[in-house]
């Protein structure tokens, strides 16, 4: 039998598809076995493309190269979830309370100087509590549900937007901003 080349191959396969039915039924048998041969690669495929995505999403879950500044995550219960700021000494703290996919900060004016976050975790999952804005880039540890955590930070005049930087919480609502008087 002479030897040819797969594009000679497949040019042959057509011209007798064209033609008519083989006799011996060869160009069915040759179709079929193309048609089984790409099925088996593309079933074969998916695992691959779910492990990459997984790894990516372990990867992307280990976070980012961000400097953590006096971050304290204590597990202590919940305390009642009012939000109150107040000036101490020159330094401000904001009572931040979160849940699934929601913020709540205090709605009273934050100060210029030492800037305290007390972040109290009321939702069912593990957040984390970071700012941006200004030259600051920091986040909280990561809150456990029921615990809190603090973040102190020196934050001059102007907007700073905050948001949890898990993946995809920020996408879900997790996300703010707030002004520095």
């Amino acid at each position: 039998m002479r030897q040819t080349a797969p594009s000679q191959r497949a040019t042959a396969l057509e011209d007798a598809a064209q033609a008519g039915p083989a006799p011996s039924g060869l160009l069915q048998t040759e179709l079929e076995k193309g048609t089984e041969r790409t099925m088996y690669m593309m079933s074969n495929r998916w695992p691959q493309l779910l492990g990459v995505l997984l790894l990516s999403v372990a990867i992307g879950a280990c976070g980012g190269n961000r400097p953590h500044t006096e971050a304290v995550a204590d597990s202590r219960p919940a305390q009642p979830s009012h939000q109150e700021s107040s000036s101490e000494a020159g330094a401000t703290i904001v009572t931040v309370v979160t849940s699934e996919f929601d913020f709540t900060l205090d709605p009273t004016p934050i100060s210029a100087g030492t800037v305290t976050f007390v972040i109290q975790n009321n939702g069912h999952a593990p957040h984390d509590f970071a700012i941006e804005g200004k030259g600051v880039n920091q986040k909280s540890a990561m809150i456990q549900p029921g615990a809190r955590a603090t973040l102190t930070i020196d934050l001059t005049p102007g907007s700073y937007t905050y948001l949890c930087d898990i993946p995809g919480h920020a996408m879900l609502g997790m996300k703010g901003s707030f002004t520095v008087n």
